[in-house]
Protein backbone atom coordinates (compact mmCIF):
# COMPACT_ATOMS: atom_id res chain seq x y z
CA UNK A 1 0.00 0.00 0.00
CA UNK A 2 1.57 3.27 -0.90
CA UNK A 3 1.81 6.17 1.76
CA UNK A 4 0.49 8.51 -0.64
CA UNK A 5 3.41 11.01 0.06
CA UNK A 6 5.72 12.96 -2.29
CA UNK A 7 9.17 14.63 -2.37
CA UNK A 8 9.87 18.35 -2.69
CA UNK A 9 12.91 20.25 -2.64
CA UNK A 10 12.54 22.89 0.50
CA UNK A 11 15.07 25.15 -0.41
CA UNK A 12 18.36 25.37 -2.48
CA UNK A 13 21.46 28.04 -2.77
CA UNK A 14 20.11 29.01 -5.79
CA UNK A 15 23.59 29.79 -7.91
CA UNK A 16 25.10 31.41 -4.71
CA UNK A 17 28.62 29.85 -3.77
CA UNK A 18 28.98 29.68 0.29
CA UNK A 19 31.64 31.58 2.30
CA UNK A 20 35.03 29.17 1.65
CA UNK A 21 36.59 28.05 4.92
CA UNK A 22 39.98 28.88 4.49
CA UNK A 23 43.45 28.13 7.33
CA UNK A 24 40.92 27.76 9.80
CA UNK A 25 39.84 25.27 12.75
CA UNK A 26 36.65 27.28 12.98
CA UNK A 27 33.98 25.77 12.95
CA UNK A 28 31.32 27.70 10.27
CA UNK A 29 28.42 27.53 8.02
CA UNK A 30 29.18 26.42 4.60
CA UNK A 31 26.04 27.27 3.17
CA UNK A 32 24.82 31.08 1.77
CA UNK A 33 22.99 33.10 4.81
CA UNK A 34 19.99 33.18 2.59
CA UNK A 35 20.39 29.07 1.93
CA UNK A 36 19.37 28.24 5.41
CA UNK A 37 16.19 26.65 6.04
CA UNK A 38 13.36 28.02 8.08
CA UNK A 39 11.39 24.56 9.04
CA UNK A 40 7.78 25.59 10.62
CA UNK A 41 7.04 24.69 14.35
CA UNK A 42 5.44 21.19 14.56
CA UNK A 43 6.69 20.38 10.95
CA UNK A 44 8.03 16.99 12.25
CA UNK A 45 6.53 13.87 12.32
CA UNK A 46 7.83 10.20 13.34
CA UNK A 47 9.57 9.00 10.42
CA UNK A 48 9.92 12.02 8.41
CA UNK A 49 12.83 12.07 6.48
CA UNK A 50 15.09 15.36 4.88
CA UNK A 51 18.22 14.80 2.85
CA UNK A 52 20.33 17.17 2.09
CA UNK A 53 22.80 16.93 -0.98
CA UNK A 54 25.86 19.77 -1.29
CA UNK A 55 29.10 19.61 -3.33
CA UNK A 56 32.09 21.78 -3.46
CA UNK A 57 35.85 22.27 -4.15
CA UNK A 58 38.34 20.90 -1.03
CA UNK A 59 41.97 21.21 -0.56
CA UNK A 60 43.72 19.66 2.02
CA UNK A 61 47.65 19.30 2.52
CA UNK A 62 50.46 16.82 2.27
CA UNK A 63 51.84 16.49 5.50
CA UNK A 64 49.14 16.20 8.99
CA UNK A 65 46.41 16.79 6.92
CA UNK A 66 43.76 16.30 9.95
CA UNK A 67 39.94 15.56 9.70
CA UNK A 68 37.20 17.17 8.51
CA UNK A 69 33.99 17.38 10.50
CA UNK A 70 30.03 18.06 9.55
CA UNK A 71 27.08 19.30 11.56
CA UNK A 72 23.89 19.83 11.05
CA UNK A 73 22.23 22.55 13.16
CA UNK A 74 18.48 23.46 14.19
CA UNK A 75 19.21 26.54 15.64
CA UNK A 76 21.82 26.27 18.27
CA UNK A 77 21.70 22.21 18.37
CA UNK A 78 23.76 19.79 16.13
CA UNK A 79 20.96 17.30 15.58
CA UNK A 80 23.94 15.98 13.27
CA UNK A 81 27.75 15.74 13.59
CA UNK A 82 30.09 13.44 12.07
CA UNK A 83 32.30 14.25 15.30
CA UNK A 84 32.85 10.56 16.49
CA UNK A 85 33.31 9.60 12.59
CA UNK A 86 35.37 12.69 11.55
CA UNK A 87 36.68 12.46 7.95
CA UNK A 88 40.27 11.86 7.64
CA UNK A 89 41.88 13.09 4.79
CA UNK A 90 44.26 12.20 2.10
CA UNK A 91 47.86 12.53 2.67
CA UNK A 92 48.27 13.48 -0.64
CA UNK A 93 48.14 16.69 -1.11
CA UNK A 94 44.56 17.68 -2.89
CA UNK A 95 43.86 21.07 -4.45
CA UNK A 96 40.31 22.07 -5.51
CA UNK A 97 39.18 18.46 -5.94
CA UNK A 98 35.31 17.77 -5.87
CA UNK A 99 33.77 16.95 -2.63
CA UNK A 100 29.86 15.59 -2.77
CA UNK A 101 27.78 15.20 0.69
CA UNK A 102 24.41 13.51 1.17
CA UNK A 103 23.13 13.32 5.06
CA UNK A 104 19.85 11.05 5.10
CA UNK A 105 17.95 12.76 8.93
CA UNK A 106 14.73 10.61 10.08
CA UNK A 107 13.00 11.92 12.70
CA UNK A 108 12.90 9.40 15.88
CA UNK A 109 10.77 11.32 18.51
CA UNK A 110 8.72 14.41 18.33
CA UNK A 111 7.93 17.05 21.46
CA UNK A 112 9.27 20.19 23.55
CA UNK A 113 12.12 21.00 24.87
CA UNK A 114 14.95 18.74 23.98
CA UNK A 115 12.41 15.59 23.19
CA UNK A 116 12.34 15.58 19.35
CA UNK A 117 15.50 13.80 18.01
CA UNK A 118 16.51 12.98 14.15
CA UNK A 119 18.85 10.19 13.67
CA UNK A 120 21.13 10.83 10.52
CA UNK A 121 23.18 8.89 8.08
CA UNK A 122 25.68 10.34 5.34
CA UNK A 123 28.21 9.85 3.22
CA UNK A 124 30.99 12.39 1.85
CA UNK A 125 32.60 11.11 -1.59
CA UNK A 126 35.94 13.44 -2.52
CA UNK A 127 39.79 12.25 -3.70
CA UNK A 128 40.39 14.52 -0.58
CA UNK A 129 39.44 11.47 1.30
CA UNK A 130 41.81 9.53 3.17
CA UNK A 131 43.60 6.51 0.97
CA UNK A 132 41.78 8.09 -2.57
CA UNK A 133 44.20 7.73 -5.44
CA UNK A 134 44.98 10.32 -8.47
CA UNK A 135 41.48 11.04 -9.68
CA UNK A 136 39.67 8.38 -7.83
CA UNK A 137 37.34 9.22 -4.78
CA UNK A 138 36.70 7.51 -1.81
CA UNK A 139 33.81 7.64 0.46
CA UNK A 140 33.33 7.97 4.22
CA UNK A 141 30.46 6.42 5.56
CA UNK A 142 29.07 8.20 8.71
CA UNK A 143 28.54 6.65 11.49
CA UNK A 144 31.07 4.05 10.70
CA UNK A 145 29.48 1.84 13.44
CA UNK A 146 25.88 1.85 14.60
CA UNK A 147 23.52 5.15 14.22
CA UNK A 148 22.33 7.21 17.39
CA UNK A 149 19.91 10.25 17.22
CA UNK A 150 22.08 13.67 17.21
CA UNK A 151 20.95 16.41 20.81
CA UNK A 152 17.15 17.14 21.03
CA UNK A 153 15.33 20.16 20.24
CA UNK A 154 12.40 21.58 20.38
CA UNK A 155 10.08 20.19 17.22
CA UNK A 156 7.01 22.52 18.12
CA UNK A 157 9.13 25.59 17.85
CA UNK A 158 10.43 26.75 14.33
CA UNK A 159 14.38 26.10 13.72
CA UNK A 160 16.49 27.44 11.34
CA UNK A 161 18.90 24.88 9.61
CA UNK A 162 22.50 25.11 8.88
CA UNK A 163 25.05 23.15 7.53
CA UNK A 164 28.49 23.56 8.96
CA UNK A 165 32.11 21.71 8.40
CA UNK A 166 35.05 22.45 10.48
CA UNK A 167 38.80 21.30 9.76
CA UNK A 168 40.95 19.86 12.38
CA UNK A 169 43.98 21.38 11.70
CA UNK A 170 44.54 24.95 9.98
CA UNK A 171 47.03 25.33 7.58
CA UNK A 172 47.15 27.62 4.56
CA UNK A 173 46.62 25.37 1.79
CA UNK A 174 43.49 24.25 3.48
CA UNK A 175 39.97 24.87 2.39
CA UNK A 176 36.98 24.04 1.09
CA UNK A 177 33.94 25.53 -0.33
CA UNK A 178 30.20 24.65 -0.75
CA UNK A 179 28.97 25.14 -4.86
CA UNK A 180 25.51 23.73 -4.89
CA UNK A 181 23.36 22.57 -2.36
CA UNK A 182 19.65 21.53 -1.89
CA UNK A 183 17.42 20.02 0.74
CA UNK A 184 14.36 17.94 0.13
CA UNK A 185 12.09 16.06 2.12
CA UNK A 186 11.53 12.50 1.39
CA UNK A 187 7.92 11.93 2.64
Amino acid sequence: MSFQTWQETLITNAGVSGTAITNSTTQASIIPPASKLLLPANYFQIGRQLKIVAQGQISNVVTTPGTLLFQVLFGATAVFNSGVASIPLNIVAKTNVTWWLEILMECRSIGASTSATMESYAVFTSESVFNSAVATANAAFIPASAPAAGSGFDSTASQLMDLQAKFSVSTATTSMQLFTYKVESLN
